[in-house]
């Protein structure tokens, strides 16, 4: 419904606003003009506002206006209420669980399954700007309910005088905007581009500085402008306009009475507002005063399924993995350690999560400070997320920040042991997700490392030199001496060798079997183990370990054959129209005395350009 103007083509949905437009636009009050009743069908008028508002809530307080709804049908069972579409939907999911075929609802779609997580995929890909008017016409049918009208407001809960702010900020939500989007800037300042706490303070307090400059020229400038469109100049009004440019700038935010005026403030609001899920600081011991801090993953996953831009992907990508890639080999979904796997592989939704564990240095890693401030970090992701989603840093959450050599002196299994028992809840009880009305369980697919981290996680030697090296097969030193190494020549270690190894390591107490030191805390889990968890090191391997090698080699005959010189194949690479990104990652030019060392010098990224 719709209110009008009974002066001009002006029209409104809000009463509020139609009254609005009264004062400012016409200026009744100021030209001593009856403001007339918002009705079309009421013939009278009023001096004041407060008169015009007694009006309505004395003699239109039961206007009545007229709600087109639904009532949908099943065509399963005798299911027919007024709802919405969400709510039919959850009613579609009850037959889904019972192992029925439902059919899509909307027109001129012959798409039917009888699993949830593939339905839901299909609506949220195909159907995702639907609503109920694109049902089939079997399935709803159209009816006229009384309602009372929402615009039928009560004024006398209201003061007597019409407050212009609070009219505007209300009705747009613009001062809630304001403030979230100024915050989410704030915020993005510190966690993305850097900016210390400090600096942040200083640039809100120039920013203030500002705005104090302009809020004093503010009444002038309306003034100027009422004047330039021939409106009587009337001090409440210029007053009221001031007093909304006020709120609705967002410098006022900055200000010492603001919601972000001071860092304390700033983190209240983040706390409140944002879903901050805080790290918990752990002690490993009292008397040296060790600790690390963990992130409840839980936690996390829960937010992150229950928004509909995360879930909905992981529906897809579990429709379309399971689908069309049945016969090509695309993802980890296509390999056998995922077919074999009792909880990821069942037609119901799991979370397949996958953990990184890697060192980094604080300080200068050549400097004087070397390994004093190394620390050692566990990252997480969702591997249901479609490649180029989990390959982006947004979609990497951190789990675990310890010191390197606490890690050493206390074991993994001190540090990751709140992230073990939420990975057994995980597997055991499962996450609600309030999304789909479920409960969904996951558990950790596998572990990426370089090889030392994977080695040192899983309980291998960490010396490459011992005997048996490998955490893949059984191959000595000796063996590939003699044999070559290619597919099954060696013996692969397996569930049960392992498992062997560990019983013989702990029977005869002995350092090593079989390359084997120690079991990996994340056997506890039920659907995880150490020899089929942890894969490959792609990037150490093959761009930073055989492809150097094999390229010098194929530089250094292809330069005895004359096909080229040195000097030659450097102002290639340097003159290379590389683009983009790519122009960041520019290989080095080859050393002379590269030939000698049989290697190729540069970094991963830059090793693969050439």
């Amino acid at each position: 419904m719709r209110w009008s103007c009974k002066c001009c083509n002006f029209s409104s949905p809000n009463q509020r606003t139609l009254i609005v437009h009264y004062k400012l636009k016409h200026c009744h009050q100021a030209r001593n003009c009856p403001l007339p009743c918002v009705y079309a069908d009421c013939v009278c008028s009023f001096r004041t506002e407060s008169s015009l508002k007694k009006h309505l809530t004395r003699d239109h307080s039961q206007a009545r206006s007229k709600q087109v709804t639904a009532r949908l049908n099943c065509e399963l069972c005798n299911f027919s209420e007024t709802c919405s579409d969400s709510q039919y939907f959850a009613h579609l999911k009850i037959h889904i669980h019972n192992k029925e075929t439902v059919k899509c609802p909307y027109k001129e779609c012959r798409f039917q399954s009888s699993v949830y997580s593939t339905f839901r995929a299909h609506k949220s890909k195909k159907h995702h700007l639907c609503t109920v008017d694109n049902f089939r016409e079997n399935l709803y049918q159209t009816f006229i309910q009384g309602t009372l009208n929402s615009e039928s407001t009560n004024f006398e809960t209201h003061s007597d005088d019409l407050d212009l702010t609070d009219y505007f900020i209300e009705d747009l939500d613009l001062h809630d905007l304001l403030q979230h989007k100024v915050a989410s800037l704030l915020l993005r300042m510190q966690t993305h581009l850097h900016v210390s706490k400090t600096t942040t303070q200083e640039i809100i307090d120039e920013l203030c500085s500002i705005s104090s400059v302009v809020e004093e020229y503010t009444p002038k400038i309306i003034e100027s402008v009422l004047i330039n469109h021939n409106c009587a100049v009337n001090s409440a009004v210029t007053a009221a306009i001031t007093e909304i440019v006020k709120k609705v700038n967002p410098l006022s935010f900055l200000s010492k009475d603001g919601p972000f005026g001071s860092e304390y403030k700033r983190e209240t609001f983040y706390k409140k507002n944002f879903k901050v899920i805080e790290p918990i600081e752990y002690v490993l011991d009292t008397s040296s005063r060790r600790k690390f801090v963990y992130i409840p993953v839980l936690k996390v996953l829960t937010e992150l399924l229950n928004r509909s831009d995360v879930i909905d992907k992981v529906l897809e990508t579990g429709h379309i993995e399971r689908v069309e890639h049945l016969s090509q080999y695309k993802t980890y979904r296509d390999g056998l350690y995922y077919k074999d796997n009792i909880l990821l592989s069942s037609k119901d939704l799991s979370i397949a999560l996958g953990l990184y564990i890697d060192d980094f240095e604080v300080c200068n890693p050549l400097g004087t400070s070397k390994k004093k401030h190394k620390i050692c970090a566990v990252y997480w992701v969702i591997s249901n997320l479609p490649i180029r989603y989990r390959s982006s840093v947004q979609s990497i959450y951190l789990a675990c920040l310890c010191h390197s050599n606490d890690v050493k002196k206390y074991g993994y299994g001190a540090i990751l042991e709140p992230l073990i028992k939420d990975l057994e809840v995980l597997e055991q009880q499962g996450l609600y997700v309030q999304k789909l009305g479920t409960t969904v369980r996951g558990t950790v697919l596998y572990v990426s490392a370089d090889n030392l981290g994977a080695h040192s996680l899983a309980g291998f030697h960490e010396n490459f030199n011992v005997d048996k090296f490998c955490r893949f097969c059984l191959a000595s030193r000796q063996d590939i001496d003699i044999h070559e190494v290619k597919e099954r020549v060696f013996p692969l270690r397996t569930v049960e060798s392992h498992k062997q190894d560990l019983l013989e390591l702990k029977r005869h107490q002995f350092v090593s079997v079989n390359g084997v030191k120690s079991d990996c805390v994340l056997d506890r889990l039920s659907h995880f183990h150490t020899v089929q968890g942890f894969p490959p090191d792609f990037m150490h391997d093959l761009f930073e370990g055989i492809v150097p090698r094999e390229l010098s080699l194929c530089i250094k005959s292809l330069i005895s054959k004359r096909y080229f010189t040195i000097d030659e194949l450097n102002s290639i690479i340097e003159s290379f129209p590389f683009k983009f990104t790519d122009k960041t990652n520019r290989p080095n030019p080859i050393s002379k005395s590269f030939a000698s060392k049989n290697l190729l010098v540069g970094i991963a990224t830059k090793t693969g350009h050439y």
